[in-house]
């Protein structure tokens, strides 16, 4: 069977970053035995829709997967199932994020077959068995399809317990691979918090589940051999089990592997400088640490174990290890006033690196202040989430802060990130 997985495209792309699509990439591994496989990144590559279908009208698919995780995508992913329908006829599916989170509203879209709930690689490759007739739509979980004129949601799967049993990601099919300047490594899933903005707890069904580091340093060099000595991982917080992140950065040094890779983490993971030194013998060179606030009562607000004086003696700690970090905030959170958005400003202003990135407070779908906005003393003002942008204007007014309010001190925070990349270039 010929199987085509689609990275769907936006609107307007806000940077020139290209990022692997790890999601599909599992699952093209998961199903390459037994059926041939194509992949399409409109993403990265930057097509339109008719561009995309070109390239599946070339390969002829039975089936076509198209991931929809960012909101943003959601048009296109529409728009594209049209066109399939009405020119190849293949069978569509999608999942991701977004396609978890607004299933019975995609399974009522008449171009789209079967939207998958969560993880997807287990059943993907289901689908194809029931589309070669050797299994009943009804018995797959974890999906949910349209019958009879009726939506039906079949029983849950549960979270996939050995990750180290998938297959490594099948970044063979990506057609140019030269155009991704750093790899993406997923050496762990879910996250341990549950962050009112942050959907990734409820995609991953609240449990964290980590890769072992034998398995981990084993696709380390199969990329490094195959791709690139550089890459990221791409995990909501890598560094969470202390010991797991030093194993991984021992057994890296006893490859004698000649690799450079950054990674997310949260100021709490990180306050160790001895685990600060096995990630940089390891090859770690950069930190993007999500800091969130430079107010004290914000960051009690938002459940977070630290202050902003540790925010600032964490990037200097890394610094003085000899590795750089990226320091994101996020402005107009329910619970801010204009007086702490100010100490978020001036506490970026502070810190000792060029890097610091600004982000609107955005409900995606999914998250907790999506589902119940109320519980926070936010108003959702736009009723459709396709729309949702964290980086370009405001979707909510808070207790505090009317959306023009939130956008203005959004456009100040500009001000600072210029300053401070150019503090940056007089320090290179």
């Amino acid at each position: 069977m010929k199987v085509s997985l689609v990275f769907p495209n936006v609107g307007k792309h806000i940077h020139e970053e290209t990022f692997e699509p790890l999601g599909i990439l599992y699952i093209a591994a998961m199903i390459s035995e037994g059926h041939s496989v194509q992949i399409v990144d409109a993403f990265n590559r930057k097509l339109d829709v008719q561009e995309t279908v070109r390239e599946l009208l070339a390969f002829g698919p039975d089936v076509v997967g198209i991931s929809l995780t960012m909101s943003p995508t959601t048009p296109f992913v529409k728009n594209l199932a049209q066109r399939i329908r009405e020119t190849l006829g293949s069978f569509v599916i999608v999942g991701g994020t977004h396609a978890t989170f607004m299933a019975d509203d995609l399974a009522t879209t008449p171009d789209i077959d079967v939207v998958v709930l969560h993880e997807g690689e287990y059943t993907f490759r289901e689908l194809l068995d029931y589309r070669e007739g050797r299994k009943r739509l009804c018995d797959i979980r974890g999906i949910v399809y349209q019958h009879d004129n009726k939506t039906v949601k079949t029983d849950g799967r549960p979270p996939i317990k050995d990750l180290d049993g998938l297959p490594f990601p099948a970044r063979q099919f990506l057609p140019e691979t030269a155009i991704y300047k750093r790899k993406h490594i997923l050496s762990s899933r879910g996250c341990v918090f549950r962050c009112i903005y942050c959907a990734s707890s409820a995609m991953n069904q609240y449990q964290w589940r980590p890769r072992s580091p034998d398995n981990v340093i084993r696709e380390i060099e199969s990329v490094s051999a195959e791709y690139s000595h550089t890459f990221y991982f791409a995990d909501d917080n890598f560094p969470v089990n202390e010991d797991r992140t030093i194993s991984i950065c021992k057994g890296i040094v006893e490859k004698n592997l000649d690799v450079h890779w950054g990674c997310l983490s949260r100021i709490e993971f990180i306050d160790n400088p001895d685990l600060l030194d096995n990630m940089y013998e390891g090859g770690c060179n950069q930190i993007f640490i999500g800091a969130e606030s430079g107010s004290d009562a914000i960051l009690k607000k938002m459940k977070r174990n630290y202050t902003a004086a540790d925010v600032k003696r964490i990037v200097e700690l890394c610094n003085h290890k000899g590795i750089s970090t990226t320091v994101s905030f996020i402005i107009g959170s329910p619970y801010e006033t204009k007086e702490d958005i100010q100490k978020t400003l001036d506490l970026a202003a502070d810190l000792d690196t060029p890097n610091v990135a600004f982000h609107i407070f955005t409900p995606y779908v999914g998250t907790p202040a999506y589902v119940n906005p109320e519980k926070y003393g936010i108003t959702i003002l736009s009723p459709n989430p396709e729309q949702f942008d964290k980086n370009t204007r405001p979707v909510i007014k808070t207790r505090y802060l009317k959306p023009e309010e939130i956008m203005e001190w959004y456009c100040e925070s500009f001000g600072v990130s210029i300053i401070k990349g150019r503090q940056g270039w007089w320090k290179a």
